[in-house]
């Protein structure tokens, strides 16, 4: 992939397709995205400093609306884990 290959102007009618349901859009040219696709793969939006990105089991994302409520959820599971090492020791 050249250097420049991000600021190659699109074609594409963003604004049009965000307005579309998934299946009103046309993916019947699109290929296969593969497990290799993946391993491949690099990430340029924007990342906190320091921020790890993991892979929630789908009953547990289910649970959590938002990425700050899962935050706040292992926030409050390391204070209770605190509080109880406190009061065994």
């Amino acid at each position: 992939m050249s250097d420049n290959a991000m600021t190659k102007h699109s074609r594409t009618d963003w604004d049009h397709l965000a307005q579309m349901d998934d299946a009103e859009i046309d993916q019947s040219d699109m290929p296969a995205l593969t497990h290799t696709f993946f391993e491949r793969a690099r990430s340029y939006g924007p990342h906190q400093a320091g921020a790890r990105l993991v892979l929630l089991a789908p009953d547990v994302a289910q649970a959590f609306p938002s990425a700050e409520a899962v935050n706040e959820a292992l926030r409050l599971a390391i204070r209770m884990g605190n509080l109880q090492r406190r009061a065994a020791s």
